[in-house]
């Protein structure tokens, strides 16, 4: 099963993949001078912003560098798995990249976050 596709590029299957669904309240959303809460959800319910936390371990250099340049642009169409597969349009947050040597050689972990527009 495909877990996760950039842009059309199919990565090798992470080792970490975790899905969370938010909501986003407007700036007048908060407590109010009597400590009741006063929230303005502007999106959300049906309609969540997606975050997606995914890892990989042990990547050749032709793997790291595939799944990089797949995540590259200001924003990437992402397919992703969610009992459904959903495609929705996100951008990648900070980029973790950890060289490591093991009987295999040198290989890369990668892990980062996607989050939907």
């Amino acid at each position: 099963m495909v877990l996760v596709r950039f842009g059309g590029f199919t990565p090798e299957p992470p080792v970490g993949y975790k899905v969370t669904a938010g909501d986003i309240d407007s700036a007048s959303s908060g407590r109010l001078e009597k400590g009741k809460m006063q929230r303005d959800r502007v999106r959300g319910g049906d309609d969540p912003v997606y975050k997606l936390q995914i890892s990989w371990e042990k990547l050749t250099d032709e793997q790291m560098k595939g799944l990089l340049d797949s995540v590259k642009g200001a924003s990437t169409s992402v397919e992703f798995y969610f009992g459904t597969m959903l495609t929705r349009d996100m951008y990648v947050g900070d980029r973790s990249i950890e060289l490591k040597s093991d009987a295999d050689g040198c290989r890369w972990d990668v892990n980062f976050n996607m989050t939907g527009n």
